[in-house]
């Protein structure tokens, strides 16, 4: 059987190409401008937070920054889903940047697994780590003379 090939879009490709130029140059001065300016303001803001005030915004931003994934997996799911269903990988209609070679059938819905595979797999990881780095924190913490306070009476309360 003849390969069937999906041919390139050059104007696709040029647009592709200055679109992620563009994205990776942004995405370059946000890190610089969290790292410069946004480091020093987090920090102090901490600092003027109570020791347990600033683990409960550290705990939450863990846990946002963990879940923030999950729609890029949901994401991923979908287009697994879809290629399975079509059988078919690239989609019908999609444009591509280089000429690329059209699976069907049985690869293609090997090739949509993986996509869902993966997908569930970074999704798990996503969830344990929002679960399990928190709660890390709290018990590293609660290990810290300055975390734990004493009221009368009532011995040692963390």
């Amino acid at each position: 059987m003849e390969k069937e090939i999906l041919q390139g879009d050059g104007d696709y490709r040029r647009k592709f190409i200055v679109k992620t130029a563009i994205l990776y140059t942004v995405a370059l001065a946000a890190g610089c401008l969290l790292i410069f300016w946004g480091r020093p303001w987090l920090r102090s803001y901490l600092d003027g937070l109570e020791p347990r005030a600033a683990l409960n915004f550290l705990t939450w931003s863990l846990t946002i920054i963990f879940l923030s994934i999950l729609p890029v997996c949901a994401f991923f799911f979908r287009f697994g889903q879809k290629i399975v269903r079509a059988q078919r990988f690239p989609l019908p209609g999609t444009k591509v940047i280089r000429d690329t070679e059209v699976l069907r059938g049985d690869r293609a819905v090997a090739r949509g697994r993986l996509f869902i595979g993966i997908a569930l797999v970074v999704a798990a990881l996503a969830l344990v780590s929002a679960v399990f780095f928190p709660y890390w924190l709290n018990r590293l913490a609660a290990s810290q003379p300055r975390f734990q306070k004493t009221t009368p009476g009532h011995g040692l309360l963390v």
